[in-house]
Protein backbone atom coordinates (compact mmCIF):
# COMPACT_ATOMS: atom_id res chain seq x y z
CA UNK A 1 0.00 0.00 0.00
CA UNK A 2 0.91 3.66 -0.32
CA UNK A 3 1.00 5.42 3.03
CA UNK A 4 1.41 9.15 3.66
CA UNK A 5 3.28 10.32 6.74
CA UNK A 6 3.66 14.05 7.59
CA UNK A 7 7.30 15.14 7.64
CA UNK A 8 6.57 16.75 10.99
CA UNK A 9 5.47 13.40 12.39
CA UNK A 10 2.10 11.95 13.19
CA UNK A 11 -0.03 8.97 12.32
CA UNK A 12 0.38 7.47 8.84
CA UNK A 13 -2.59 7.46 6.45
CA UNK A 14 -3.05 4.47 4.16
CA UNK A 15 -4.15 6.04 0.89
CA UNK A 16 -4.78 2.85 -1.07
CA UNK A 17 -6.82 0.85 1.45
CA UNK A 18 -9.52 0.39 -1.21
CA UNK A 19 -7.02 -1.14 -3.65
CA UNK A 20 -6.68 -4.82 -2.78
CA UNK A 21 -3.68 -5.31 -5.03
CA UNK A 22 0.12 -5.46 -4.80
CA UNK A 23 1.48 -1.97 -5.51
CA UNK A 24 4.91 -1.69 -7.14
CA UNK A 25 6.07 1.86 -7.70
CA UNK A 26 4.69 5.35 -7.25
CA UNK A 27 5.44 8.97 -8.12
CA UNK A 28 3.90 12.32 -7.18
CA UNK A 29 2.24 14.53 -9.77
CA UNK A 30 3.98 17.83 -10.48
CA UNK A 31 1.57 19.72 -8.22
CA UNK A 32 1.82 17.15 -5.43
CA UNK A 33 -1.91 16.54 -5.31
CA UNK A 34 -1.88 13.04 -6.79
CA UNK A 35 0.32 9.96 -6.49
CA UNK A 36 0.49 7.76 -9.56
CA UNK A 37 1.16 4.06 -8.92
CA UNK A 38 1.43 0.75 -10.78
CA UNK A 39 -0.06 -2.47 -9.44
CA UNK A 40 -0.57 -6.10 -10.44
CA UNK A 41 -4.04 -7.10 -11.55
CA UNK A 42 -4.94 -10.53 -12.94
CA UNK A 43 -1.90 -11.04 -15.15
CA UNK A 44 -1.55 -7.35 -15.99
CA UNK A 45 0.34 -4.47 -14.41
CA UNK A 46 -1.83 -1.38 -14.57
CA UNK A 47 -1.70 2.27 -13.57
CA UNK A 48 -3.86 4.36 -11.24
CA UNK A 49 -3.54 7.50 -9.20
CA UNK A 50 -4.68 8.39 -5.70
CA UNK A 51 -5.52 11.88 -4.43
CA UNK A 52 -3.39 12.72 -1.41
CA UNK A 53 -6.05 14.81 0.30
CA UNK A 54 -8.79 12.18 0.56
CA UNK A 55 -7.57 8.86 -0.89
CA UNK A 56 -9.76 9.02 -4.01
CA UNK A 57 -8.46 6.46 -6.53
CA UNK A 58 -8.76 6.83 -10.31
CA UNK A 59 -7.83 4.19 -12.90
CA UNK A 60 -5.49 5.54 -15.61
CA UNK A 61 -4.51 2.42 -17.56
CA UNK A 62 -6.68 -0.67 -17.06
CA UNK A 63 -5.89 -2.50 -20.29
CA UNK A 64 -4.32 -5.97 -20.43
CA UNK A 65 -0.74 -4.68 -20.46
CA UNK A 66 2.37 -5.04 -18.31
CA UNK A 67 3.84 -1.72 -17.12
CA UNK A 68 7.47 -1.95 -16.07
CA UNK A 69 8.07 1.74 -15.25
CA UNK A 70 6.66 5.23 -15.72
CA UNK A 71 7.57 8.87 -15.22
CA UNK A 72 5.16 11.70 -14.50
CA UNK A 73 5.49 14.85 -16.58
CA UNK A 74 3.63 18.15 -16.50
CA UNK A 75 -0.14 18.09 -16.23
CA UNK A 76 -1.52 14.63 -16.86
CA UNK A 77 1.22 13.57 -19.30
CA UNK A 78 3.29 10.46 -18.49
CA UNK A 79 5.97 8.39 -20.18
CA UNK A 80 5.22 4.70 -19.70
CA UNK A 81 7.24 1.60 -20.49
CA UNK A 82 4.79 -1.20 -21.21
CA UNK A 83 4.30 -4.50 -22.99
CA UNK A 84 1.20 -5.74 -24.72
CA UNK A 85 0.33 -9.27 -25.72
CA UNK A 86 3.40 -10.94 -27.27
CA UNK A 87 5.32 -7.63 -27.45
CA UNK A 88 8.49 -6.44 -25.75
CA UNK A 89 8.68 -3.23 -23.73
CA UNK A 90 8.39 0.07 -25.60
CA UNK A 91 7.96 3.67 -24.52
CA UNK A 92 4.44 5.08 -24.72
CA UNK A 93 3.14 8.60 -24.18
CA UNK A 94 0.10 8.81 -21.93
CA UNK A 95 -1.98 11.96 -22.28
CA UNK A 96 -5.04 11.76 -20.08
CA UNK A 97 -6.05 8.17 -20.81
CA UNK A 98 -4.82 8.08 -24.42
CA UNK A 99 -1.74 5.93 -25.07
CA UNK A 100 0.54 6.60 -28.03
CA UNK A 101 3.44 4.23 -28.76
CA UNK A 102 6.67 6.17 -29.33
CA UNK A 103 9.22 3.39 -29.92
CA UNK A 104 9.26 0.03 -31.71
CA UNK A 105 12.74 -1.13 -30.84
CA UNK A 106 12.39 -4.77 -31.86
CA UNK A 107 10.36 -4.36 -35.06
CA UNK A 108 13.13 -5.69 -37.31
CA UNK A 109 13.77 -8.69 -35.07
CA UNK A 110 10.11 -9.66 -34.76
CA UNK A 111 9.62 -9.30 -38.51
CA UNK A 112 12.21 -12.03 -39.02
CA UNK A 113 10.89 -14.64 -36.55
CA UNK A 114 7.65 -16.50 -35.83
CA UNK A 115 6.18 -16.04 -32.36
CA UNK A 116 3.93 -18.28 -30.35
CA UNK A 117 0.53 -16.92 -29.41
CA UNK A 118 -0.18 -15.96 -25.79
CA UNK A 119 -3.67 -16.17 -24.28
CA UNK A 120 -5.17 -16.16 -20.81
CA UNK A 121 -7.60 -18.77 -19.51
CA UNK A 122 -9.35 -19.52 -16.21
CA UNK A 123 -10.55 -22.73 -14.57
CA UNK A 124 -11.52 -24.09 -11.14
CA UNK A 125 -8.93 -25.66 -8.88
CA UNK A 126 -9.67 -28.77 -6.82
CA UNK A 127 -11.57 -26.82 -4.14
CA UNK A 128 -13.43 -24.64 -6.64
CA UNK A 129 -11.12 -21.60 -6.44
CA UNK A 130 -10.89 -19.92 -9.85
CA UNK A 131 -7.29 -19.82 -11.12
CA UNK A 132 -5.93 -18.03 -14.18
CA UNK A 133 -3.14 -19.21 -16.46
CA UNK A 134 -1.36 -18.07 -19.58
CA UNK A 135 -1.00 -20.56 -22.41
CA UNK A 136 1.54 -19.97 -25.17
CA UNK A 137 1.15 -22.13 -28.26
CA UNK A 138 3.86 -22.82 -30.87
CA UNK A 139 4.05 -20.89 -34.14
CA UNK A 140 1.89 -22.65 -36.76
CA UNK A 141 -0.18 -24.14 -33.94
CA UNK A 142 -2.80 -26.61 -35.15
CA UNK A 143 -5.84 -26.68 -32.82
CA UNK A 144 -6.75 -30.09 -34.19
CA UNK A 145 -3.84 -31.86 -32.45
CA UNK A 146 -2.31 -32.14 -29.01
CA UNK A 147 1.25 -31.04 -28.25
CA UNK A 148 4.06 -31.88 -25.86
CA UNK A 149 3.55 -29.44 -23.02
CA UNK A 150 5.68 -27.68 -20.43
CA UNK A 151 4.15 -26.61 -17.13
CA UNK A 152 6.25 -23.56 -16.18
CA UNK A 153 5.81 -22.32 -12.58
CA UNK A 154 6.78 -18.79 -11.57
CA UNK A 155 9.00 -17.81 -8.67
CA UNK A 156 8.33 -15.50 -5.77
CA UNK A 157 6.01 -17.04 -4.75
CA UNK A 158 4.58 -13.52 -4.55
CA UNK A 159 4.72 -12.68 -8.25
CA UNK A 160 2.80 -13.38 -11.43
CA UNK A 161 3.02 -14.31 -15.07
CA UNK A 162 1.73 -11.43 -17.15
CA UNK A 163 1.03 -10.21 -20.65
CA UNK A 164 3.94 -9.42 -22.93
CA UNK A 165 6.97 -11.09 -24.44
CA UNK A 166 8.24 -13.82 -22.12
CA UNK A 167 11.53 -15.20 -23.47
CA UNK A 168 11.38 -18.59 -21.79
CA UNK A 169 7.83 -19.29 -22.95
CA UNK A 170 8.63 -18.18 -26.51
CA UNK A 171 11.81 -20.27 -26.56
CA UNK A 172 9.89 -23.37 -25.47
CA UNK A 173 7.10 -22.63 -27.96
CA UNK A 174 9.65 -22.21 -30.77
CA UNK A 175 10.79 -25.74 -29.94
CA UNK A 176 7.21 -26.94 -30.56
CA UNK A 177 5.92 -27.14 -26.99
CA UNK A 178 2.75 -25.70 -25.55
CA UNK A 179 3.65 -23.68 -22.45
CA UNK A 180 1.24 -23.47 -19.50
CA UNK A 181 2.06 -20.70 -16.99
CA UNK A 182 -0.39 -20.59 -14.07
CA UNK A 183 -0.86 -17.89 -11.46
CA UNK A 184 -1.69 -20.14 -8.49
CA UNK A 185 -2.58 -18.96 -5.03
CA UNK A 186 0.34 -16.98 -3.63
CA UNK A 187 0.46 -14.95 -6.86
CA UNK A 188 -0.10 -11.22 -6.97
CA UNK A 189 -2.91 -9.67 -8.99
CA UNK A 190 -5.82 -11.25 -7.15
CA UNK A 191 -5.82 -9.64 -3.72
CA UNK A 192 -4.24 -10.19 -0.32
CA UNK A 193 -6.35 -13.21 0.62
CA UNK A 194 -5.21 -14.97 -2.56
CA UNK A 195 -1.58 -14.27 -1.67
CA UNK A 196 -1.93 -15.33 1.96
CA UNK A 197 -3.66 -18.58 0.97
CA UNK A 198 -0.21 -20.25 0.95
CA UNK A 199 0.88 -18.85 4.32
CA UNK A 200 2.59 -21.83 6.01
CA UNK A 201 1.21 -24.10 3.28
CA UNK A 202 3.86 -23.80 0.56
CA UNK A 203 3.50 -26.50 -2.03
CA UNK A 204 0.14 -27.65 -0.67
CA UNK A 205 -2.55 -25.15 -1.63
CA UNK A 206 -0.70 -23.97 -4.74
CA UNK A 207 0.13 -27.54 -5.78
CA UNK A 208 -3.53 -28.19 -6.49
CA UNK A 209 -3.68 -25.00 -8.58
CA UNK A 210 -0.71 -25.81 -10.81
CA UNK A 211 -1.96 -29.35 -11.36
CA UNK A 212 -5.39 -27.96 -12.24
CA UNK A 213 -3.73 -25.81 -14.91
CA UNK A 214 -2.16 -28.89 -16.49
CA UNK A 215 -5.49 -30.72 -16.32
CA UNK A 216 -7.23 -27.80 -18.02
CA UNK A 217 -4.79 -27.86 -20.95
CA UNK A 218 -5.41 -31.60 -21.34
CA UNK A 219 -9.20 -31.26 -21.12
CA UNK A 220 -9.16 -28.56 -23.80
CA UNK A 221 -7.31 -30.88 -26.18
CA UNK A 222 -4.19 -28.68 -26.17
CA UNK A 223 -1.74 -30.77 -24.12
CA UNK A 224 -0.79 -34.40 -24.69
CA UNK A 225 -1.09 -36.05 -21.25
CA UNK A 226 1.62 -38.56 -22.20
CA UNK A 227 4.12 -35.85 -23.16
CA UNK A 228 4.31 -33.36 -20.31
CA UNK A 229 7.24 -31.73 -18.50
CA UNK A 230 7.43 -29.41 -15.50
CA UNK A 231 9.90 -26.66 -14.67
CA UNK A 232 10.38 -23.46 -12.70
CA UNK A 233 13.05 -21.28 -11.10
CA UNK A 234 13.42 -20.17 -7.46
CA UNK A 235 10.02 -20.82 -5.85
CA UNK A 236 9.11 -22.32 -9.21
CA UNK A 237 12.02 -24.71 -8.73
CA UNK A 238 10.71 -25.52 -5.27
CA UNK A 239 7.29 -26.23 -6.76
CA UNK A 240 8.92 -28.44 -9.39
CA UNK A 241 10.47 -30.43 -6.52
CA UNK A 242 7.03 -30.60 -4.89
CA UNK A 243 5.41 -31.83 -8.11
CA UNK A 244 7.89 -34.66 -8.77
CA UNK A 245 7.59 -35.90 -5.18
CA UNK A 246 3.78 -35.99 -5.42
CA UNK A 247 3.14 -37.41 -8.90
CA UNK A 248 4.91 -39.28 -11.69
CA UNK A 249 2.61 -38.00 -14.46
CA UNK A 250 5.34 -35.73 -15.88
CA UNK A 251 7.89 -37.39 -18.13
CA UNK A 252 10.71 -34.92 -17.32
CA UNK A 253 11.44 -32.04 -14.96
CA UNK A 254 13.94 -29.19 -14.67
CA UNK A 255 14.32 -27.63 -11.23
CA UNK A 256 16.13 -24.29 -11.12
CA UNK A 257 17.34 -22.96 -7.75
CA UNK A 258 14.53 -24.56 -5.78
CA UNK A 259 14.35 -25.27 -2.05
CA UNK A 260 14.20 -28.91 -1.05
CA UNK A 261 15.04 -29.28 2.68
CA UNK A 262 13.69 -26.14 4.33
CA UNK A 263 15.62 -26.47 7.60
CA UNK A 264 18.92 -26.64 5.65
CA UNK A 265 18.37 -23.01 4.67
CA UNK A 266 17.72 -21.71 8.16
CA UNK A 267 20.71 -19.47 8.84
CA UNK A 268 22.26 -20.17 5.43
CA UNK A 269 20.22 -18.17 2.94
CA UNK A 270 19.24 -14.49 3.14
CA UNK A 271 15.77 -14.95 4.63
CA UNK A 272 16.37 -15.61 8.34
CA UNK A 273 13.74 -13.05 9.37
CA UNK A 274 11.21 -14.55 6.99
CA UNK A 275 11.69 -18.06 8.40
CA UNK A 276 11.16 -16.84 11.96
CA UNK A 277 8.13 -14.75 10.98
CA UNK A 278 6.32 -17.46 9.01
CA UNK A 279 7.63 -20.80 10.28
CA UNK A 280 9.41 -20.11 13.54
CA UNK A 281 12.50 -22.00 14.65
CA UNK A 282 12.99 -25.54 13.27
CA UNK A 283 13.35 -27.06 16.75
CA UNK A 284 10.00 -25.57 17.75
CA UNK A 285 8.10 -26.36 14.54
CA UNK A 286 9.86 -29.42 13.15
CA UNK A 287 6.64 -30.93 11.79
CA UNK A 288 5.93 -27.81 9.74
CA UNK A 289 9.45 -27.72 8.28
CA UNK A 290 9.17 -31.39 7.37
CA UNK A 291 5.76 -31.04 5.69
CA UNK A 292 7.10 -28.24 3.49
CA UNK A 293 10.32 -30.11 2.51
CA UNK A 294 10.04 -32.12 -0.73
CA UNK A 295 13.46 -33.70 -0.09
CA UNK A 296 11.91 -35.83 2.66
CA UNK A 297 9.62 -37.36 0.03
CA UNK A 298 12.38 -37.85 -2.56
CA UNK A 299 11.84 -41.60 -2.35
CA UNK A 300 8.68 -41.06 -4.40
CA UNK A 301 10.49 -39.60 -7.43
CA UNK A 302 10.21 -41.46 -10.72
CA UNK A 303 10.59 -38.42 -13.01
CA UNK A 304 13.95 -37.83 -14.76
CA UNK A 305 15.05 -34.43 -13.43
CA UNK A 306 17.85 -31.99 -14.11
CA UNK A 307 18.78 -29.61 -11.27
CA UNK A 308 20.43 -26.25 -12.00
CA UNK A 309 21.67 -23.39 -9.85
CA UNK A 310 24.36 -20.85 -9.04
CA UNK A 311 27.42 -21.80 -7.00
CA UNK A 312 27.23 -18.72 -4.77
CA UNK A 313 23.45 -18.41 -4.57
CA UNK A 314 22.62 -16.99 -1.13
CA UNK A 315 18.93 -16.83 -1.92
CA UNK A 316 18.40 -20.55 -2.53
CA UNK A 317 21.76 -22.20 -1.75
CA UNK A 318 22.92 -24.93 -4.12
CA UNK A 319 22.78 -27.50 -1.29
CA UNK A 320 19.07 -27.82 -2.11
CA UNK A 321 19.83 -29.08 -5.61
CA UNK A 322 22.69 -31.27 -4.35
CA UNK A 323 20.38 -33.02 -1.89
CA UNK A 324 17.78 -33.78 -4.55
CA UNK A 325 20.41 -34.89 -7.06
CA UNK A 326 22.02 -37.25 -4.56
CA UNK A 327 18.64 -38.69 -3.55
CA UNK A 328 17.88 -39.53 -7.17
CA UNK A 329 21.36 -40.95 -7.76
CA UNK A 330 20.92 -43.31 -4.81
CA UNK A 331 17.62 -44.53 -6.25
CA UNK A 332 18.88 -44.90 -9.80
CA UNK A 333 16.51 -42.33 -11.32
CA UNK A 334 17.97 -40.40 -14.26
CA UNK A 335 19.27 -37.02 -13.12
CA UNK A 336 21.87 -34.33 -13.74
CA UNK A 337 23.26 -31.50 -11.63
CA UNK A 338 24.47 -28.29 -13.28
CA UNK A 339 26.25 -25.72 -11.09
CA UNK A 340 27.18 -22.34 -12.60
CA UNK A 341 30.43 -20.94 -11.16
CA UNK A 342 30.43 -17.48 -9.55
CA UNK A 343 26.68 -17.22 -10.11
CA UNK A 344 24.18 -15.90 -7.57
CA UNK A 345 20.37 -16.21 -7.82
CA UNK A 346 20.10 -13.92 -10.84
CA UNK A 347 22.01 -11.45 -12.96
CA UNK A 348 23.80 -14.24 -14.80
CA UNK A 349 25.96 -13.56 -17.86
CA UNK A 350 24.28 -14.21 -21.19
CA UNK A 351 26.26 -17.39 -21.83
CA UNK A 352 24.90 -18.91 -18.60
CA UNK A 353 21.33 -17.96 -19.46
CA UNK A 354 21.68 -19.49 -22.90
CA UNK A 355 23.29 -22.64 -21.53
CA UNK A 356 20.47 -22.99 -18.98
CA UNK A 357 17.75 -22.86 -21.62
CA UNK A 358 19.57 -25.19 -24.00
CA UNK A 359 20.15 -27.76 -21.25
CA UNK A 360 16.52 -27.64 -20.14
CA UNK A 361 15.08 -28.00 -23.64
CA UNK A 362 17.61 -30.75 -24.41
CA UNK A 363 16.51 -32.64 -21.29
CA UNK A 364 12.85 -32.30 -22.21
CA UNK A 365 13.43 -33.34 -25.82
CA UNK A 366 15.15 -36.47 -24.60
CA UNK A 367 12.41 -37.67 -22.29
CA UNK A 368 9.24 -36.01 -23.59
CA UNK A 369 9.65 -36.14 -27.37
CA UNK A 370 11.84 -39.20 -27.93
Amino acid sequence: HITAVPVSGGAPRVLTASVDRWIHSFEFSANGRWIYFSFDNAGSTQLSRVRVSDGRVERIIDEEVAISSFDVGPGSTLAVNLQRRNSTTDVHLLEGKRLTQLTDLNAEYFAAIALGDQRKVSFPSKDGTIVESFITTPPDYDPGRTYPTILNIHGGPVGQFSWGFELRAQYFAANVYVVVEPNPRGSTGFGEDYIRAIYRTWGITDYEDVIASADYAIEQGIADPERMAVTGYSYGGYMTNVVITNTDRFKAAASGAGHSLIEANFGHDIYQQWYMWELGAPWENREKYDVLSPFLRAGNIKTPTIFLGGRIDWNVPIINAELMYQAMQVQGVDTELVVYPNAHHGGWPAEYERDYLERVIGWFDRYVKD
